[in-house]
């Protein structure tokens, strides 16, 4: 991925749609996670779904939902600029705390 003003430290997700990556600014050197929508999923689904993720993000307000600082077209490519609350991923979160107690996956749940 290659995206102005910020370097990659990490690949956090590949999937089929997205490809998740944990990114520094250069310019201000916070931490942030960027979303890229991949080619194969680049159709119009692709780009409703990451625009409306950006619009849904941008306009929720919580302590609870992580912060959509910025969308980004560059070329044919569309990039989701998130929040990075340094957190693990759900399941390396699994991984770590097998069989889950029934209050541990109700907080989970709600």
């Amino acid at each position: 991925m290659r995206l102005e003003n910020y370097t990659v430290n990490d690949v956090l997700h590949r999937g089929k749609h997205f490809t998740v990556y944990r990114v520094i600014g250069q310019e201000d050197k916070k931490n942030y996670v960027v979303k890229r929508l991949n080619e194969s999923y680049g159709g119009t689904p692709g780009r409703n779904a990451i625009e409306n993720e950006y619009r849904l993000l941008a306009n929720v307000r919580s302590q609870h939902v992580i912060k959509a600082h910025d969308f980004i077209r560059k070329n044919d490519e569309m990039y989701l600029l998130l929040e990075d609350f340094q957190g693990k991923s759900l399941k390396e979160f699994l991984a770590d705390r097998t069989p889950l107690s029934i209050g541990t996956f109700f907080q989970l749940a709600l």
